[in-house]
């Protein structure tokens, strides 16, 4: 008697991948058109003598040949729906029909073995219709063996059929490619590879928490029977229900909330904020590259928002792997962060994931990641004065030192939670924001004998008249006003670099920036609301802002410098060029000292 009283029972065992293996063309998950097309084929009686399906792993290339065999041997055939119940296709569904070989070409790859197959091809089938070979991994054979099969697969005898599967079609000699019918298997959506989880979960009696199998599926990245193998480790240690928790912790995953609470920390610029989740993370046993992986997914499910993919109108592969419930704070730190932003992001999170593959260092690497990515503000600081000082629109920008900056940052944003559905953020790009209660600032305005209109009595209206200002006025009301600094240095670079202004009517002030500062006009639209906070206190409520973009106006021409040297001697072109406006706007900006001016060569 055996020790253990399932023994018998534990032998007999078939895994879940083997058990719900497609047995026709209907069941053969999504890859539709392909079994449409040899149902087809099989109905029209146009059935080829070779075919070649590819696709990676786990997508049903080579459930789909042998469903074509049994579709083309059975005994009620050939019929686009075999019966599976026959002699012949319970054998092929074995893989032990003698009509119909499975061959492994990583173990059977010479030329040897490719002289059996030609040997064994002249002679008929003993029961079926056809003989059909079904060379798995077929890329694996050698150069000899796929010239010593060519002639053979050029005219086969009329009973012969081959079937062809590999994930590496590229290494397959073009010889062998031009003689087959060529089917890719494209990777199966996340939302099928869950449908069909759900389906099998309820046949085994297994009861799981919502959003279980949407996790499995993202994690099989397409593949069916990985998914499969997934399931099969949640039944193996199951107690008839299963948790996210467990998931994660089966996975070695982080769940969505962890990852959200970092990009929160991110947008926040909150270093020691950072530094704290990654400790949790690493407390739990959670691996930094698998975390990166997540990360790098995260942040792709932003940039898909700013490219405008809502949650009523998102497509399958909008968000295919975290935020599947859209709210307006993840919309808030979608817009705030802006694509140029999140393409950086995405593109140090890649580095730092292939440098942990050959790192034993990989809590310090992604920690470094992480504190960078809080840090990207700094070199949109450094466009904004690229482009201001392109469109001959330097100003002094006060340095502010890395312990005091969290001041001049935008309010803190807390990571959005998981719970409730929320409506998607509105798109309109004006804004509105009502009358201010802070005591206002007064008027140090100047009118020029040249405005065309008067200024408005110090002290703010009840509701701001904008048609009273010039465009010239307007111009000067807005760079008066936003160089207090109340804006912070990176948000008032950028809104300075604004070229023209017009009041489309009493409250809506139109902001022109040149087609050279389009990054910056972007990143003012994102911050609206705090620049109206400022304008409001000046000017009074009911404001709207509008963005445009004005193409910018080619450079003069300077003179030659031959005559500019005619008028100055080397000494006084020195001085000139040492007090030009944008040289000393440089230094105050940079903190640098100029320390030497030399002409160009030839002069």
């Amino acid at each position: 008697m055996s020790e253990f009283p399932e023994e018998n029972h534990a032998a007999s065992y078939q895994v879940v991948a083997r058990r719900y293996r497609p047995q026709g063309f209907d069941e053969l998950i999504g890859q539709e058109q392909i079994a449409h097309i040899l149902a087809e084929a099989i109905k029209t009686g146009r059935v080829g003598h070779a075919y070649l399906f590819t696709g990676s792993r786990g997508v049903g290339k080579t459930s789909a040949a042998r469903i074509f065999a049994k579709a083309l041997n059975c005994e009620k055939g050939p019929t686009t729906t075999p019966c599976n119940q026959c002699e012949i296709c319970e054998a092929i569904t074995s893989g032990e029909d003698i009509d119909v070989l499975e061959i492994d070409g990583a173990s059977n790859r010479g030329v040897e073995e490719i002289r059996q197959i030609r040997s064994g091809a002249s002679i008929r089938p003993s029961r079926s219709r056809y003989k059909i070979y079904i060379i798995d991994e077929v890329h694996m054979l050698t150069r000899d063996a796929f010239n010593a099969l060519l002639k053979t697969l050029e005219e086969p005898p009329g009973h012969v059929k081959f079937i062809f599967c590999t994930t590496e079609p590229q290494k397959i000699p073009i010889t062998i490619l031009s003689r087959c019918q060529r089917f890719d298997f494209s990777n199966v959506s996340s939302k099928s590879i869950a449908a069909h989880l759900a389906s099998i979960a309820a046949k085994e009696g297994l009861e799981v928490e919502p959003g279980v199998l949407e996790l499995l599926a993202r994690h099989a990245s397409g593949s069916m029977r990985d998914a499969l193998s997934l399931l099969e480790q949640l039944l193996s240690f199951s107690t008839g229900s299963v948790t996210l928790d467990g998931v994660h912790a089966m996975l070695g995953t982080v769940d969505d909330q962890k990852i959200l609470d970092l990009v929160a920390a991110v947008r926040n610029e909150d270093t020691r904020e950072i530094f704290k989740k990654l400790d949790e993370i690493a407390r739990s046993g959670v691996d930094f590259g698998i975390l990166m992986e997540q990360l790098l997914k995260a942040f792709r499910d932003l940039l898909a928002m700013t490219a405008g993919c809502t949650e009523s109108d998102r497509g399958e592969a909008d968000f295919e792997f975290l935020f599947h419930e859209v709210t307006p704070e993840l919309q808030e730190i979608a817009a705030f962060f802006g694509a140029d932003r999140i393409i950086a992001s995405m593109q140090l999170i890649d580095q730092a994931i292939t440098r942990m593959r050959y790192s034993t260092q990989s809590r310090v690497l992604a920690e470094l990641t992480m504190v960078r990515l809080a840090r990207l503000r700094a070199t949109e600081l450094v466009a904004a004065l690229i482009d201001r000082l392109k469109a001959g629109n330097p100003a002094k920008l006060t340095y502010i030192p890395d312990d005091n900056r969290r001041s001049a940052l935008p309010p803190s944003v807390s990571a959005p939670r998981l719970t409730g559905a929320g409506a998607a953020v509105s798109s309109d790009i004006s804004a509105r924001v009502p009358a201010a209660s802070a005591p206002p600032r007064q008027s140090t305005e100047h009118v020029t004998e040249a405005s065309a209109a008067e200024m408005p009595p110090t002290g703010p209206p009840a509701a701001a008249d904008l048609r009273r200002f010039s465009p010239q006025q307007l111009k000067e009301l807005w760079t008066e006003t936003l160089s207090s600094g109340s804006l912070g240095p990176a948000l008032s670079a950028q809104a300075l670099s604004a070229s023209g202004f017009k009041a489309e009517d009493s409250s809506t002030l139109v902001v022109f920036f040149p087609d050279t500062s389009v990054s910056s006009m972007r990143y003012c639209q994102t911050e609206d609301k705090k620049i109206l906070s400022v304008l409001t206190e000046r000017l009074g409520g009911g404001i709207h802002l509008k963005w445009a973009t004005v193409k910018s106006a080619p450079p003069a021409a300077e003179a030659p410098s031959q005559t500019r040297a005619s008028h100055l001697d080397q000494a006084a072109m020195f001085r000139q060029k040492v007090n030009h406006p944008i040289v000393r706007a440089a230094e105050e900006i940079f903190g640098a000292q100029l320390r030497d001016v030399r002409p160009p060569e030839g002069q």
